[in-house]
This record gives C-alpha cells, structure tokens and sequence, in this order.
C-alpha cells in the first residue's frame, strides 16, 4: 500500500464527495464501504477484502461464476440484437445473479421471477 511504502496516510485515503450526507448515520458518521473514509474506510477495506476471500475472490470458482454469468449476459444481448435495451436492468440482474451464486451457491436464470424480486427489493 501506499500509505505503509511512503509513510503519508494522506495518500492511503478517499475523496469526501457531497453525496455522502445522505448516507450518514443517525450520529452524523457516514455509514458502509462507499461512503466512508479515512481510517474506518480502511478498517471496513479490510474487513470486507477478507471475507470475500473466503467467499472465493480471486479463486477460480469465482471465475467460473462469472463467466456463466458473461454467457448469460451475451444470450441476452443476441436476444435483443438491433433492438434497444436497458442495460443498466441486464447489468443489474447479473451482478445480483452472481452474488447470489457466491453467497448462496445457486443461480438462476435471467428471467426467473426470484431473481426479478430480488434485484427489484435491492434497487429499491
């Protein structure tokens, strides 16, 4: 890391942007891995970089995760070739697919409605 190669925390840390303050906490502390910074951003860095670890990041099974998801992706766009399309919902759909494939070890299909209630309930 920076901070421990050059010794200057100032260069270990995150830019404060004016959307954090509708993140905050009841106490005023902004709350979760986007929003944060300074040493909590970096304990949460940590902390979160870890278990993911153990969910298999940066592992082949994770790879293979995703790839499925890549294919399921490409059957889409070929769907829906020289039509116009969401993106932002098809991208929405695999990153919660695949998510849940980590944490849960089952996928589903793109157009299976438990998958559709999930990516709606976390949209929201």
């Amino acid at each position: 890391m920076i901070r421990e190669a050059f010794g200057i925390p100032q260069l270990c840390g995150r830019v404060q942007i004016p959307v954090a303050a509708v993140r905050m906490g009841d106490d005023g502390v902004p709350r979760g891995i986007i929003f944060n910074y300074g040493q909590t951003w970096i304990d949460q860095r940590r902390f979160s970089i870890r278990h993911l670890k153990d969910f298999g990041l940066g592992k082949n099974t994770m790879e293979s995760i995703i790839l499925d998801e890549v294919q399921d992706l490409l059957k889409t766009f070929r769907k829906t070739l020289g039509k116009p399309i969401s993106t932002q919902a098809v991208f929405n759909v695999a990153i919660i697919n695949s998510l849940w494939a980590i944490v849960a070890g089952q996928r589903f299909s793109h157009d299976d409605p438990k998958l559709q209630k999930m990516v709606a309930g976390v949209i929201q």
